[in-house]
């Protein structure tokens, strides 16, 4: 697991924060900007068979924060799934590791994922049975409590909002250096 190769795990999870920012940024502007978000479509967009006009492509800016919000929406899945997916390969006992951060890391993260999973537009939280009715927290970082969460649906305030999954992620790229290290195997 190279850091310094593009697809490594650690990018993968960089990759994936750049592209939750990008959405953050993109969904700030159309919701605040008079303009909308400056967007530059090709007079005509082929691919194989099919060609796509102009207008066919453009969002239009009365359309844009809506297409924003659901953006964020999907980003947030993209980021949650990569930190998923990484402990997943990196750290194979997360879910029983000692470390207690690490393991509400992984809680956390396959938490949310789920959630947003079968619908990311509108996430409902689907927390397997032996996880309801705790609190995991990584101090300073992120808390849930999943005391009656289960079948309700996702409400950012119940993980600490998108600057808790950005810290998230740098937390989990963290680990993977100590599991690198071999600590966690």
């Amino acid at each position: 697991m190279s850091g310094s190769s593009f697809f490594s795990e650690e990018n993968l999870i960089r990759h994936s924060s750049l592209q939750y920012k990008f959405a953050l940024g993109i969904h700030h502007q159309s919701s605040h900007g008079k303009d909308g978000v400056p967007t530059m479509y090709p007079n005509s967009w082929s691919w194989g068979k099919h060609v796509f006009s102009h207008s066919q492509l453009e969002v239009k800016k009365e359309d844009q924060e809506h297409a924003a919000m659901f953006l964020v929406h999907s980003t947030l899945l993209t980021i949650v799934t990569q930190i998923d997916a990484v402990f997943g390969k990196a750290i194979p006992n997360r879910f029983e590791s000692d470390d207690g951060e690490l393991k509400n890391s992984a809680i956390i993260s396959r938490m949310i994922r789920n959630a947003y999973a079968h619908n990311p537009f509108f996430p409902v939280w689907k927390i397997q049975p032996d996880w309801r009715n705790k609190i995991y927290e990584v101090v300073n970082v992120i808390s849930v409590d999943t005391t009656d969460l289960h079948g309700k649906a996702l409400n950012r305030s119940d993980y600490g909002g998108p600057l808790a999954i950005l810290m998230l992620a740098e937390k989990a790229i963290g680990y993977l250096g100590q599991s690198n290290a071999g600590e966690f195997r």
